[in-house]
């Protein structure tokens, strides 16, 4: 039966509801960071995700301009600790907004759930996150995204 749930964007905390049929991930968008994916927030929802496995880590958000040599070597680094990774790039404006956001809510560390059906993707307290995730932009010089630090912890699946 379709009805209205509560959901929750989990980039910005904008609060909402919206007409579905379940208490997953809905993917209707924030209306106010414009992240693609809403949380459920109704008690039973909230109780399924309590129960997966979690661990912390540390989504290390970056923005670099690649064009200055001290900017190119920061980048190299980071290309070069991740290059086992499958990294996500988005042509979308609405992703830098989503960067944003991002950098501004992953100070410290942040809850990882168990990982989605699709690999290098999770759900985590701040939103599903890659392993890898940038934004592109029409200037090729910035670099804007974040990466998952798992500080040596391990999923299980």
């Amino acid at each position: 039966m379709i009805e209205k749930r509560k959901y929750m964007c989990p980039t910005c905390g904008t609060k909402t509801e919206v007409e579905t049929n379940h208490w997953g991930e809905v993917y209707s968008g924030c209306k106010n960071c414009l992240a693609g994916i809403l949380y459920c927030i109704e008690p039973i929802a909230i109780d399924e995700r309590n129960g997966w496995d979690k661990i912390l880590v540390k989504v290390e958000h970056y923005r670099i301009n690649v064009s200055t040599e001290e900017g190119y070597a920061d980048y190299k680094v980071i290309e070069d600790r991740n290059k086992h990774l499958v990294c996500a790039a988005f042509i979308n404006p609405q992703f830098s907004t989503r960067m944003k956001e991002i950098g501004k809510r992953s100070e410290g560390l942040i809850t990882l759930y168990k990982p989605t059906q699709w690999k290098g993707q999770y759900v985590s307290s701040i939103g599903r996150l890659h392993d890898w995730e940038e934004t592109i932009y029409p200037n090729e010089a910035i670099k804007e995204g974040y990466y998952i630090d798992f500080l040596g912890n391990e999923i299980r699946v």
